[in-house]
């Protein structure tokens, strides 16, 4: 008798998908509304950012589809089947109509979740190509491999668990070990230019512009990095479940296709919350010292004599309540923000 049937793991897994799924959409609450909104105001079609909003609806309907379907295979298993072998042969009949969506949901869900993370990189290294191009060539790898596993899927026609195919097992483990390598290197990518910027910039940073912990780029470097790490270990995770057979890739799976979307929606949610917090204010703020000039009796005017200038700056503050079309368009972590 197996430790963990397969049964048993999809039930589980119904049961962590389900409760990841409601603080999904929590999360893609907040994501609409900073998306479409600004100011308490609906956002020109201009001023949406159209790719991240394509993104977060991609990923809302293979989120609902994927555990819509979970639902109804669980119902099939063990309320509607007839068939010999119960609960397990419907399960373990990795060619029917269920587990392909299932499976494509899943793997469609995790390359839309990378691709979007190579979009973020992509802008803030001002749209150079050059730089995401081993990202690329390993989305493009991850991307071979899931139609390489969905069509031989499709005609296997064998009765056994997601994982344990010798046709589908090479395919799978290098689906998710691409995925896990590309997290980590994109991320890495994404953190360093911000870490970079935000190093080169503190020195002429006002103190005030450094109130609460650190600027703005920190902020979002260290919500990169957590939902980053959030959504790699969760990947490296699901790869180990696959590359060991374990049913408990029913799991891992149903844990995978919701974090993608609540890493996804977080980095934009903290993100906005941090923008929206930042003070504001439309009165000029004046900070100098005035020029003064010497009486013609203590004027030095013999050549070569140094003459000190003392040049003062003028700090302005204003709230934008248009906002900028061309940041709202172009920002990969909010709407209203962009790294330069």
């Amino acid at each position: 008798m197996d430790v963990f049937p397969t049964t048993e793991a999809h039930i589980v897994g119904l049961f962590v998908q389900s409760t990841l799924f409601g603080i999904f959409w929590v999360t893609a609450g907040f994501t609409a509304q900073a998306l479409l909104f600004t100011d308490r105001k609906l956002r020109r079609a201009s001023q949406i950012n159209w790719i991240l909003f394509g993104g977060a609806a991609a990923l809302c309907f293979l989120s609902t589809l994927d555990i819509a379907l979970a639902l109804y295979h669980a119902i099939l298993a063990f309320v509607l089947t007839k068939q010999l072998g119960g609960a397990a042969e419907v399960y373990n009949d990795i060619s029917s109509w269920i587990n392909i969506l299932k499976s494509a949901a899943v793997y469609t869900e995790t390359i839309i979740g990378d691709f979007m993370l190579i979009y973020r990189c992509w802008i803030v290294y001002f749209k150079s190509w050059k730089v995401i191009i081993p990202s690329i060539i390993l989305w493009l790898g991850c991307l071979l491999c899931e139609i390489r596993i969905l069509s031989v899927g499709a005609i296997l026609r064998a009765s056994t668990t997601a994982n344990a195919s010798l046709e589908l097992f090479p395919y799978q483990c290098a689906f998710w070990a691409l995925t896990v390598v590309l997290n980590i290197s994109t991320t890495t990518l994404l953190i360093w230019r911000l870490w970079k910027v935000d190093r080169d910039s503190s020195r002429y940073r006002y103190q005030s512009d450094e109130s609460g912990g650190g600027g703005t780029l920190r902020h979002v470097m260290i919500s990169i990095l957590e939902s980053g790490l959030l959504y790699t270990i969760t990947a490296f995770v699901t790869c180990i479940t696959f590359v060991t057979k374990s049913p408990a890739v029913y799991v891992t799976t149903a844990f995978e296709i919701q974090v993608v979307g609540i890493a996804f929606n977080l980095i934009i949610i903290r993100a906005e919350r941090r923008s929206a917090r930042r003070p504001r204010s439309t009165a000029p703020s004046v900070t100098g010292v005035p020029l003064q000039f010497l009486p013609d009796s203590r004027r030095n005017t013999q050549p070569g004599t140094r003459i000190h200038v003392l040049v003062t700056q003028n700090t302005f503050q204003e709230a934008d309540e248009r906002g900028s079309e061309k940041d709202d368009t172009e920002s990969p972590i909010t709407p209203d923000t962009e790294c330069k």
